[in-house]
């Protein structure tokens, strides 16, 4: 297992290395998705943006949330971004 932080760990796509544009490419229009799924706005970058989905009526301090609700936000973050990696591939496959 790798120790280099997240952010510095190297990304593979399809066997081969990801460039840090590619990685911001592939997450373009992720934000507004959020705020769209939201039906608002706030001051949040997209992180902040994934509790106000997960978590509708708000919580007391996102750093400490009971393990039933971190667990629930971790869910459906990584099912909104299976929704959007979706639909940026059928996106794909229409111009190809």
């Amino acid at each position: 297992m790798s120790t280099a932080p997240l952010c510095q760990a190297p990304l593979t796509t399809h066997g081969g290395p990801c460039r840090a544009s590619e990685r911001r490419a592939r997450l373009t229009g992720w934000h507004d998705r959020l705020v769209a799924r939201r039906g608002r706005d706030c001051n949040h970058a997209w992180p902040g943006q994934v509790p106000h989905i997960a978590l509708p009526n708000g919580w007391d301090d996102l750093w400490n949330l009971p393990p039933e609700e971190e667990q629930h936000a971790i869910r459906v973050l990584f099912e909104l971004l299976d929704e959007f990696a979706a639909e940026c591939e059928a996106a794909q496959g229409t111009r190809s």
